[in-house]
C-alpha cells in the first residue's frame, strides 16, 4: 500500500514537472515572438506609448528657454505633419493616411541632403511606415495624441478642420522649443522634389507665394480678409512652410491684432490668409518667398496650373533627367519642379487607390516613369 501510495505521489511529480517545463517553454516561445514583434516596429513607436494624449506637453510653456538651452542643434532641420484620422474634419481614413503618410515621407528622403527626421502628430500610430517606398529605414518620431487636444484659437468654433489647421502653428513652436533648429511644416498631401534645407542659407523663415497664379479667379488682386488684398505673389499656401521663433511671435501678434480683437469671424483659411497679409504690411520680408530663394524651382499649384490637380490640369514633363512642367507668364517661378502640392481629395483619387501607385493619372509617358523610379527604384 505504502509503495503504491509512491508511485501515485512520483506521477504527480512528474506530471508537475513536465507542466511546469511545457509552460516554461510557452512562456519562452511567446518572448521570442513578441521581442520580434517589437523589433520590426520603427523604434520610435516602441518609445512612444500608444495611449492618446495632449499633443502639447501641459508643462512646455512659451518661452524661449528650450530653443536657447538646444543652441547647439541649430543647425538641425526636421519636418512636421498631422496625420489625424479621426475627428479632423474626415478628410483622411486609415488606409488613405498610411499610403499618403509614406509617399510623402518618401519623397522627402529622396530629395533632402540627409534622412530627415519627420515629427508625426496622429491619433492612429499604426499608419507609421516602417520603410519608404524604396526601402529605407524610416526616421520617424510619433506623437499619438487628440486631434482637439491643443490650445484653443480663433478657428475652435468655426470647424474641427479649421482648428486643426491653426495649430500647426502650436506644434511648430512646440517643436522649436523643445528642439532648436529649424521646423519645416508640410502637409500630408505635398510631394516634395528639391533639397529644401538650403534654403536656410538665405532665410530663417519662408512661405509659398502664388497660390492662384498671376490673377485670382480673374480678379486684379486677391482679397483675403473683408477689404484687404494682397499681390497675387503673397497669396500664400499653407501646406509647405518654415518659420523661426521670433517669425512665430510675429504672426502671433498678427493674430491678436487683426482677427481676435476685431471680434469678427475669421477668415476662411487661417495661417496662409495671415502668411499673405503679413507679406503685403511687410510685417514679412518679401525676401522670404520660397520661388525667390530657389528661383530654377516652381512651387504649389503651380504645375496644375493654379487649380487643383487633376490629370487634365497635372502637366508635367521631363526635362536633362529633371521634372518639369511649362513656364506661366507674370509668375516668377522656374521651370523646375520643387514641389507638387494637392487636396486630400485629389491626392487620393490620383495616387492612392493602391499601395503601390503607378502613377497612370500622369499624362506623360516620361513623367509617369521618372515618378516610378523616383519613388520605387534603388535607393
Amino acid at each position: 500500500m505504502f509503495i503504491k501510495a509512491r508511485r501515485h505521489a512520483g506521477r504527480r511529480e512528474l506530471a508537475r514537472l513536465i507542466f511546469v517545463s511545457f509552460s516554461s517553454w510557452l512562456l519562452f516561445r511567446f518572448s521570442l515572438w513578441f521581442s520580434a514583434v517589437r523589433d520590426d516596429l520603427p523604434s520610435e513607436i516602441k518609445r512612444q506609448a500608444t495611449v492618446l494624449g495632449p499633443c502639447i506637453r501641459p508643462d512646455v510653456t512659451h518661452t524661449h528657454t528650450h530653443a536657447v538651452t538646444n543652441w547647439l542643434n541649430q543647425d538641425e532641420i526636421q519636418f512636421a505633419t498631422f496625420a489625424f484620422t479621426r475627428n479632423a474634419g474626415d478628410r483622411w481614413d486609415t488606409r488613405s493616411t498610411r499610403t499618403a503618410l509614406r509617399l510623402m515621407y518618401s519623397s522627402l528622403v529622396r530629395s533632402q541632403s540627409t534622412i530627415p527626421r519627420l515629427h508625426v502628430y496622429t491619433d492612429s500610430p499604426d499608419v507609421v511606415p516602417e520603410e519608404t517606398t524604396f526601402g529605407a529605414k524610416t526616421q520617424i518620431v510619433v506623437h499619438a495624441c487628440h486631434a482637439h487636444s491643443f490650445p484653443e484659437n480663433p478657428y475652435s468654433k468655426i470647424g474641427k478642420w479649421a482648428a486643426v489647421s491653426r495649430a500647426k502653428l502650436d506644434a511648430v513652436e512646440d517643436l522649436l522649443l523643445q528642439h532648436g533648429g529649424r521646423i519645416i511644416w508640410i502637409d500630408l498631401d505635398t510631394l516634395v522634389f528639391v533639397d529644401l534645407t538650403r534654403t536656410f542659407r538665405q532665410s530663417p523663415s519662408w512661405v509659398v507665394g502664388y497660390q492662384r497664379g498671376v490673377k485670382c479667379q480673374d480678379l486684379k488682386d486677391c482679397i483675403l480678409l473683408a477689404s484687404s488684398w494682397v499681390r497675387p505673389e503673397f497669396d500664400t499656401l499653407g501646406d509647405l512652410w518654415s518659420l523661426d521663433l521670433q517669425t512665430i511671435t510675429k504672426v502671433r501678434d498678427f493674430e491678436k491684432r487683426r482677427i481676435t480683437s476685431s471680434r469678427r469671424r475669421p477668415p476662411k483659411y487661417d495661417l496662409q490668409t495671415y502668411f499673405g497679409l503679413m507679406l503685403e504690411e511687410n510685417t514679412l520680408p518679401h525676401s522670404g518667398l520660397l520661388h525667390r530663394i530657389l528661383h530654377e524651382y516652381n512651387f504649389g499649384f503651380f504645375c496644375s496650373g493654379f487649380r487643383h490637380p487633376t490629370s487634365q490640369t497635372l502637366r508635367l514633363s521631363v526635362d536633362k533627367r529633371h521634372l518639369v512642367c511649362p513656364l506661366k507668364a507674370g509668375v516668377g517661378m522656374g521651370q523646375r519642379v520643387g514641389t507638387i502640392s494637392f487636396t486630400a481629395k485629389t491626392f487620393k483619387l490620383m495616387l492612392l487607390n493602391e499601395a503601390r501607385t503607378q502613377f497612370e493619372a500622369v499624362i506623360d509617358s516620361s513623367a509617369r516613369e521618372w515618378l516610378v523610379t523616383w519613388f520605387y527604384g534603388d535607393p
